[in-house]
């Protein structure tokens, strides 16, 4: 019973992971469309990326008090799930309009239907600070960790 209990956690693990990413992508797409304008100025960007910076930072904390660990170790693997999530969601709308556009071509009919893309990441101001605060998480931790190994 055991083992059962197990692999019903990690599927609900994998699957709240999957939903994470596109909430995520849910939201930036809905906060673009309703600041488009302050979206596309300087100010707004760095709007963009302070706020994501702010949300992860207490995202880290708060999962840091919750589970009973250290910041920085929370830091670390927070970092690397996040930046996996965000690559996720890039790679997987691309997929799908990929596989929307086979399918109307061969059951549809509709031989216009432009080329399938390939895969290349997007980056907005959102997905920068995600990027960027994965980067400076791993590389702080790595720093912080490094006296151990020497």
């Amino acid at each position: 019973m055991n083992y059962y209990m197990r692999v019903l956690i990690t599927v609900i693990f994998v699957m709240a992971i999957i939903g994470v990413a596109f909430l995520w992508g849910f939201i930036a797409k809905k906060f673009e469309k309703r600041y488009i304008a302050l979206v596309q100025s300087k100010k707004g960007k760095l709007l963009i990326l302070l706020g994501a910076y702010l949300i992860q930072s207490a995202l880290v904390v708060i999962l840091s008090f919750q589970f009973r660990t250290f910041i920085i170790d929370t830091l670390f693997v927070f970092s690397f799930i996040i930046s996996g999530i965000a690559w996720l969601y890039s790679y997987f709308r691309t997929y799908s309009v990929n596989q929307q556009k086979v399918i109307i071509k061969q059951y549809g009919g509709d031989y216009s239907v432009s080329e399938i893309k390939v895969f290349k990441l997007a980056l907005n101001p959102f997905l920068i600070g995600i990027y960027s605060f994965s980067i400076i998480g791993i590389v702080i931790s790595f720093l912080y960790y490094l006296p151990y190994f020497f």
